[in-house]
């Protein structure tokens, strides 16, 4: 390389020093050598670059130094900083919000001194010093309103001739509907009360009662009366209602007897037990039972037993007999009726004819075998039949009541019933033995029983067992017709057959 190719590279060099505060001194570049043809061509020889080091990825060692601290200074400061920014300062009516030092704080106060044992203890002013007592009913204000609470009072001492009852139960029955159904319009204030049987204690007597506070009774409500025995308290007239003293025997009675009607239908069937809960709370039912526990027993039967005496005082026995027909023999006042029969009356020889619905066919089977078991007599004959003949309801019919239809034909029901009448031998001399003594209609058929007419010739030709008891005779000269009217065929209705 010639010598006029080096010079400006020495330039470059000046130029590159030509800053102010770095500029060379003419001096010192004439003092510089310039560099021979062997040096430049060292120079311009190239290094090998050095390989640059590899990458390697791993976890950084542990500081050396414990961080606890420095990070609990950084958190002091920020704190502080915290405290004197504007937006971070609590105002004087939040001061109780910052943290104090709770050995500061209020401590409790030391165990109350015993009280002084008075003489006699606090007690609620007596009963009778009251004006007035508080009641909950159940009722409605009319027919077409909803049962409802009602809260009234019942002023205090009770008029002369009544008294004030604390209702323990209650009883429902179908007779709560119709009474129900009789206030179409109410416009007093008096609301009408549902339920006709109570039993419970009585706590106050007015003037001329023969009870005292304390009796145990039970009874009905007048039925013409708007009060209702479902309540906390009622007012009962003497007079007017039915009560009953119950005394301690009775009491102590109520606990052997079992008035539900009830059958092991579902013997199979089994409820898995629930890890002894249901044995816990027998056991806490029977730590609170006390001896009023029977008294419901006595709220779940006057309605029922009063109607059934009423319709089955007018049965009238000759010589130990009598033969029965309870149209509605499945219904609650048709079980009572066949109870009243087997316990109360002294009968030698009953014949029973229950009319019930195909549904409960099953069911009265059981209540017939177990009647006749518990009152079996080797003296005396009781027999029960059951027919069932869904009879459609003529005369009154339900809001939604549901009318079963009838496929058996009148004249196979009228010869079922004469089937149970006959079932021994008869004749004209001993007809009336067998004959009807009492109709009961609880269902309300009376049209079917009044005016429906079986033809006699045609119930002959079906071959019924009765048949082989007639002797000497036919069904036409034994019911003096052609045909018969059910109803009519009761001991003393004189009537013309046709």
């Amino acid at each position: 390389m010639s010598q006029t190719e080096d010079i400006p590279v020495v330039e470059e060099q000046v130029k590159e020093v030509d800053h102010p505060e770095d500029e060379v001194q003419p001096e010192q570049v004439e003092q510089e050598e310039i560099p021979t043809k062997d040096e430049s061509h060292d120079q311009e020889t190239p290094k090998p670059k050095p390989k640059p080091k590899k990458k390697s990825v791993g976890f950084a060692p542990p500081p050396e130094e414990d961080l606890k601290e420095h990070h609990q200074v950084i958190k002091e400061k920020e704190a502080e900083r915290a405290k004197s920014h504007p937006f971070h300062k609590i105002p004087p009516e939040l001061a109780y919000l910052e943290k104090r030092d709770h050995k500061l704080d209020p401590k409790p106060l030391g165990k109350p001194a015993p009280a002084a044992v008075t003489s006699k203890p606090y007690s609620m002013p007596p009963l009778k010093t009251l004006k007035y007592i508080d009641i909950k009913a159940l009722g409605v204000v009319n027919k077409a309103t909803e049962l409802q609470f009602h809260y009234s009072g019942i002023e205090l001492p009770p008029a002369a001739g009544s008294m004030v009852v604390d209702v323990k139960y209650g009883g429902l029955n179908n007779l709560d509907i119709a009474k129900l159904n009789q206030y179409v319009l109410n416009l007093s204030d008096v609301k009408v009360g549902i339920g006709y049987e109570f039993s419970g204690i009585v706590s106050q007597v007015g003037a001329g009662v023969s009870f005292v506070p304390g009796d145990i009774v039970y009874g009905l409500i007048s039925p013409d009366a708007r009060r209702g025995a479902l309540s906390t308290n009622q007012i009962i007239y003497p007079n007017r209602d039915v009560v009953i003293k119950v005394d301690k025997e009775t009491l102590n009675k109520l606990n052997d007897v079992n008035i539900k009607i009830c059958f092991d239908d579902n013997k199979s069937f089994q409820v898995e037990d629930d890890d002894g809960a249901a044995e816990e709370e027998e056991e806490q039912v029977g730590q609170q039972s006390t001896d009023l526990d029977s008294l419901w027993k006595l709220a779940a039967f006057p309605t029922v037993v009063n109607r059934a005496e009423q319709l089955i005082r007018h049965l009238k026995p000759k010589n130990g007999r009598a033969n029965v027909l309870i149209n509605g023999g499945d219904t609650n006042v048709g079980l009572t009726i066949t109870q009243l029969l087997f316990a109360e009356y002294n009968l030698e020889n009953l014949n029973l004819i229950l009319i019930i619905r195909e549904s409960s066919q099953k069911f009265m089977d059981q209540f017939v075998t177990h009647i006749q078991e518990k009152f079996k007599d080797p003296a005396t004959t009781k027999r029960i039949t059951c027919i069932p003949f869904d009879l459609v309801n003529d005369d009154l019919y339900f809001p939604g009541e549901k009318i079963p239809i009838n496929y058996k034909k009148p004249d196979f029901f009228a010869a079922e019933v004469i089937n149970a009448l006959l079932y021994e031998p008869v004749d004209q001399t001993n007809i009336n033995d067998y004959k009807l003594d009492i109709l009961i209609d609880l269902i309300g058929c009376k049209k079917f029983f009044q005016y429906t007419k079986t033809k006699l010739n045609e119930i002959s030709t079906i071959r019924f067992p009765f048949q082989e008891n007639i002797q000497n005779s036919s069904l036409e000269k034994l019911f003096n017709g052609k045909r018969l009217i059910l109803l009519l065929n009761v001991n003393g209705v004189n009537e013309d057959w046709i």
